[in-house]
């Protein structure tokens, strides 16, 4: 029966990577390889990830502070558990993290935080400048900050800190890394591999947003740019390596 159910799951997997090789060769014929055939493609290719990121966009609109979804942001630490930062990507807010809340609701090992960098405004107003970039570099900074003053506030020892990071969030967990408060950086679809030991650069095989890789990435999932966020195996990983960060080694 084992092998069976691992036979279907093979012939599924076959089926929607023709699928998606066919896919992909026409769209980028009809729109000449532009921007807009890897946003279309983003929707032909998950588009149930990419509807939930539009209905979890809506539902993080809200302040950090009420932000409380499946336990994220908690206002009670204790001493023994992870800190881990979420940073969402470019032209999205911290709702994108709500399917990631969901998987690791009952997790006792970690805490999980969340930041939002762009406020009340919408996508379409997303500013991608460099003077933007050093604005949410900072914010983050002062969010692990922000992090360590509670649980020192409740008499304990500052954390350990992992920031998990997507697309945008990728780069600004990276400029964090140097931080000696950091132990570990998880990216999802992040635009540069980071050559940081402490840096675990996560991509899919069929994201199109950020396709090219300067350097093989340490981990690879068959899922676009979007699917990222709500991939089983990465949340998997993502808990692997938090609970590796616990004891104090490296997660294989």
């Amino acid at each position: 029966m084992e092998a069976l159910s691992s036979n279907n799951s093979g012939c599924l997997t076959t089926l929607y990577e023709g699928y998606a090789s066919v896919t992909t060769t026409v769209v980028k014929t009809i729109f000449c390889n532009t921007r807009c055939a890897d946003y279309l493609l983003e929707f032909l290719l998950e588009p149930i990830s990419f509807l939930k990121t539009v209905y979890h966009y809506l539902r993080g609109r809200v302040s950090v502070e009420n932000f409380t979804l499946h336990r994220l942001n908690p206002t009670e630490v204790k001493a023994d558990q992870v800190a881990v930062l979420l940073i969402h990507g470019a032209a999205c807010n911290q709702g994108s993290w709500i399917s990631l809340a969901e998987r690791v609701e009952k997790e006792t090992m970690a805490n999980f935080f969340t930041i939002d960098l762009n406020g009340d405004a919408w996508p379409w107003s997303y500013d991608n400048s460099m003077t933007a970039f050093s604005r949410d570099a900072e914010k983050v900074g002062k969010r692990i900050d922000e992090i360590k003053a509670q649980y020192t506030d409740c008499g304990f020892d500052p954390p350990k800190i992992v920031v998990v990071g997507h697309s945008h969030g990728g780069i600004l967990g990276q400029f964090a890394a140097p931080r000696d408060d950091v132990d570990l950086v998880i990216t999802l679809g992040g635009p540069c591999p980071s050559p940081m030991e402490k840096v675990l650069d996560i991509t899919g095989d069929f994201d199109h947003l950020v396709p090219e890789r300067s350097e093989s990435p340490q981990g690879r999932v068959k899922s676009t740019h979007m699917g990222l966020l709500y991939n089983d195996d990465i949340h998997d990983i993502i808990l692997q390596q938090i609970a590796a960060c616990k004891l104090g080694t490296t997660a294989g």
